[in-house]
């Protein structure tokens, strides 16, 4: 069994990440570059939150995802959920093994949760991650 210090040292990769003002920018730079991370790896999941290193540790020890990658700064809560929600909708729409609809409860549930992994404060910096197994 792994250590609480292993668990924190899952592989979070920033080398994608851009940060933007505008909305359109954002979700076309996350389109884009999920399309050329996923390539064959099939199973992902799409999320946001303020501390992307927290999150990859609970989503490794909650649903053994291993490696994220952030892909975007946004300056608001709800930016990050309005890419997040794009996202989603687009690739569960392709139903091309987006995770998202088995592992998360939706948006509108977390927004007003204040568990771990759940709190986040509209007027500061989220990010927007991709998630494998």
């Amino acid at each position: 069994m792994e250590s609480e210090i292993e668990l924190e040292m899952r592989p979070v990769y920033v080398n994608y990440l851009q940060t933007f003002d505008d909305l359109d920018d954002a979700i076309a730079h996350c389109e884009s570059t999920i399309q050329s991370l996923k390539g064959t790896k099939h199973d992902f999941y799409v999320g946001m939150t303020n501390d992307f290193n927290r999150r990859a540790s609970e989503h490794y020890h909650q649903h053994g995802m291993t490696t994220m990658f952030v892909l975007c700064k946004t300056q608001t809560r709800n930016d990050a959920i309005e890419i997040e929600r794009y996202l989603i909708d687009l690739y569960m729409a392709r139903n091309s093994h987006c995770l998202n609809g088995r592992l998360s409860k939706c948006v509108e549930e977390y927004s007003y949760l204040s568990g771990s992994g759940y709190v986040l404060l509209n007027d500061q910096p989220n990010y927007v991650y991709l998630l494998f197994e």
